[in-house]
């Protein structure tokens, strides 16, 4: 396994674990905080949270038919893949640009 594969799995396991974790509190995160920070960062966790809220209302037609540990793995799932694609996208990149650079 390449180094660029190690880095984008390591990242899609710290993106997609808070995403499993904010999926068991999505109720809190449609009321507006107090704080401005977390005013502030509510609009990010929520979109952590729409890969799973997505395929739970696809699969069971009602967020309240489906268990929520359905919808926190599959929001796990996206992001550990997501995340990795962007890293081995992201190398496949930096690959073509040394190329690049080598022939100038």
């Amino acid at each position: 396994m390449r180094l660029a594969s190690k880095t984008g799995l390591a990242a899609g396991v710290l993106i997609g674990a808070p995403a499993a974790a904010l999926t068991f509190t999505i109720g809190r995160l449609v009321f507006a905080a107090p704080n401005f920070v977390l005013r502030w960062l509510q609009p990010a966790a929520f979109t952590l949270v729409v890969p799973g809220a997505t395929v739970d209302f696809v699969t069971a037609r009602t967020s309240h038919s489906l268990p929520v540990w359905v919808a926190a793995t599959s929001n796990f799932i996206f992001w550990l893949g997501f995340a990795w694609l962007f890293g081995f996208l992201l190398g496949k990149l930096r690959q073509q640009i040394r190329l690049l650079a080598s022939h100038l």
